[in-house]
């Protein structure tokens, strides 16, 4: 079961983060290995919801219990547990405890014995039933799709989208249009979409070379509806294949728009690992009279290794592009940390000093006053001078 599905039933409730982050899929052994890397929350041995709420009272410690005490539990066990969780009273505290307990215990126990756990639906209230529907819907639809659906279709219209999510969640296997058709029926197109859409990335992206093939062969495919699957395939192939594969992948791109977001989405991607790279091919995009493909590559390296982006941006032919991207550079290398570079202006070459100064007033000028002052003392040439001090009155200003 996916965290999208998690978080999709439980997002009315207080505990949604610590549902989607901690059960992913209902099984003892996906929560033993989400509990080796980091700190394991101290947990005794507990037999009843009685002493699941009575023995933690912190949502962290007790969805660790909650998770050992159903998700080991057999069948026997896990209608007992049930019968526990919706006679009990609860506290005003613990009171959004009983739905989340109602779901758990019905979404382990519907793969065990369906009929069972439609037999405990059947009984309950809908203001409590609708939190079984999930689980139930999706377990059924496992096995048998048009059953799942028929059944879902003859429960109250306004729980039909949390019917549809355990039957989509599934079934995604089964043709698009089939989805497609249930998710209208159901009131919840948008749901079906994006479990579509997910669900097919994450078809490409376990084999991006099939992927890829079948993308650059289907004509409707080079739509700009289409370019968050181009985007994410195209970037899984340059993980395999290195920066290198970038020709091949944008020669494969008949759209001219789809092949410059392409470059540009490719390119931004190179320049977190290998930004001289990026930038050195940016250089070689045709007709990128504004820069766009270097402005790409310089917005990630100029917060990685400011340093040497602005060196190398200084290698260029001068023009207004160069201007501006060296002006990017030390405005991210100012934010990096505007303490650090009071002591390392001078390492600027002198032409961009000035400039320099004027971004870190302008990040100075929100905490010291004073040391905004002391920067402007230093700066030589008049114009952006004055820039500089309209700055620190604006900032004045707004600090009264």
């Amino acid at each position: 079961m996916t965290s999208r599905s998690w978080v999709g039933r439980y997002r009315s409730t207080g505990v949604v983060l610590l549902i989607a982050l901690f059960l992913c899929v209902l099984t003892p052994q996906t929560f033993a290995a989400s509990k080796s890397g980091s700190q394991a929350v101290p947990t005794t041995t507990v037999g009843s919801i009685q002493d699941l709420l009575q023995d933690y009272t912190d949502d962290l410690s007790r969805l660790s219990a909650a998770y050992d005490l159903i998700g080991t539990a057999d069948e026997a066990k896990l209608v007992a547990l049930f019968r526990q969780a919706t006679k009990r009273m609860y506290s005003k505290e613990d009171r959004g405890w009983k739905s989340e307990l109602i779901s758990l215990i019905s979404a382990q126990l519907a793969p065990m014995n369906l009929e069972q756990a439609v037999s405990l639906y059947e009984a309950q209230p809908i203001e409590d039933a609708k939190y079984m529907l999930y689980g139930i819907t999706h377990a059924w639809a496992s096995k048998d799709f048009d059953s799942a659906v028929e059944f879902a279709r003859n429960q109250d219209v306004s729980i039909h989208p949390i019917a549809l999510r355990g039957i989509i969640d599934a079934s995604l296997s089964l043709p698009e249009a089939t989805l497609m058709d249930l998710g209208t029926e159901f009131g919840d197109l948008a749901y079906v979409e994006r479990a579509v859409r997910a669900h097919k990335l994450a078809v490409d992206l376990a084999g991006p070379d099939e992927a890829w093939t079948e993308l650059i062969n289907d004509p409707t495919s080079h739509l700009d509806k289409n370019f968050f699957r181009i985007k994410h395939v195209a970037n899984t192939m340059i993980d395999k294949y290195g920066v290198s594969e970038t020709d091949n992948l944008l020669s494969s791109i008949v759209s001219p728009t789809l092949n410059f977001k392409l470059r540009k989405s490719i390119l931004s991607k190179v320049a977190l690992s290998e930004p001289e790279s990026a930038f050195d091919y940016a250089l070689t995009t045709p007709n990128d009279v504004f820069g766009t493909m270097l402005t790409s590559v310089i917005n990630i390296w100029a917060r990685i290794d400011p340093d040497s982006a602005l060196a190398r941006v200084s290698l260029l032919e001068p023009s207004r592009v160069r201007d501006r991207l060296q002006q990017t550079v030390v405005s991210s290398w100012v934010q990096l940390d505007p303490t650090k570079f009071l002591n390392s202006v001078d390492s600027v070459p002198s032409e961009l000093r000035d400039t320099a100064r004027m971004h870190l007033i302008a990040q100075l000028s929100n905490e010291s006053i004073e040391d905004a002052l002391t920067v402007l003392q230093e700066m030589s040439e008049a114009a952006k001078q004055e820039q500089a001090a309209l700055i620190i009155v604006d900032s004045c200003c707004w600090a009264r």
